[in-house]
């Protein structure tokens, strides 16, 4: 019997739950906070990682990026070993991390 594939994770940062309500609020994208809740809520290729002291100890050697809720998200996956998606120049620039996009 041939082994099944692992399913791959899209892992949110808890802070980038936070940046969505905030970009939701502001009426910047088509969707209502709750929908993209309901839609990660109880599955398990979308799993939300806390900030924990792990992860704000990670944060003192990114001095490269000044931003904190960028610090935060690049800590946790540099913790997580993890891709990182984003468009965003300070954290790509950064090479602090692998970044997709």
């Amino acid at each position: 019997m041939p082994a099944t594939k692992a399913k791959k994770q899209l892992l949110f940062q808890v802070i980038v739950l936070l940046e969505c309500m905030y970009i939701c609020e502001k009426k910047r994208i088509a969707f209502e906070f709750r929908e993209i809740i309901q839609k990660i809520q109880g599955t398990f290729n979308y799993p939300v990682h806390p900030i924990d002291e792990e992860v704000i100890l990670g944060c003192q050697s990114l001095s490269k990026i000044a931003e904190p809720h960028d610090r935060i998200i690049v800590a946790t996956a540099k913790l997580l070993n993890a891709k990182l998606i984003t468009k965003d120049n300070n954290i790509t620039n950064s090479e602090m991390v692998e970044t997709i996009w």
